[in-house]
């Protein structure tokens, strides 16, 4: 017989599993609203809030996937656009998200890392700087650069915020954004 001991545990672990793949899903989902055809910019402002929350307990390799995941969530959402090329399928999204996953994975593993070495707070205040680093890789990485749904782009529609952009480039859009999400968080 299964004691009730095992029952809680079991179900504490399911409820913590279900709230990492729900709190992904609503970081990614709010951030793609974010872009065009969507164009709800005002939620890349608190979108990470959620993720960071579910980031500040896991180790690193959890971190990873969780990122890998909410990348696939995001991705998916950005670029659903090119299901109307000719010849676009899915396996070619799928190449897209094996290809776009890991960096942010890499965001994850390193957000982790920090709140392991250091704590929260360090790990929040170097998240813009992670994430701008990890969008530059993307950007300029040989003939693999793909700078198409840089968290800056999602600020078109903001004239107010998109005059930063004249001073620091959508990388200094990016920045101010995660920044924000980190003093929410």
């Amino acid at each position: 017989m299964i004691s009730e001991q095992k029952i809680k545990v079991s179900f504490y672990r399911n409820l913590k599993i279900l709230y990492a793949i729900a709190a992904t899903f609503i970081s990614g989902t709010m951030l793609f609203l974010a872009f065009p055809s969507y164009d709800f910019s005002l939620s890349a402002w608190f979108a990470f809030v959620p993720l960071f929350l579910l980031l500040s307990k896991s180790k690193p390799s959890s971190g990873f996937f969780i990122l890998f995941l909410f990348g696939v969530v995001f991705y998916t959402g950005v670029f659903i656009w090119m299901f109307d090329l000719p010849n676009y399928m899915v396996l070619h999204h799928a190449i897209l998200g094996i290809y776009l996953c890991p960096l942010l994975g890499i965001f994850g593993w390193l957000f982790c890392f920090i709140i392991k070495r250091r704590d929260f707070t360090s790990a929040l205040l170097a998240a813009p700087f992670l994430w701008v680093i990890q969008e530059y890789v993307r950007s300029n990485l040989s003939f693999l650069s793909l700078p198409w749904g840089l968290l800056g782009h999602s600020q078109y529609q903001s004239p107010m915020v998109i005059q930063s952009a004249s001073i620091a480039g959508v990388y200094g859009v990016s920045f101010l954004i995660v920044l924000v999400n980190s003093a929410l968080t």
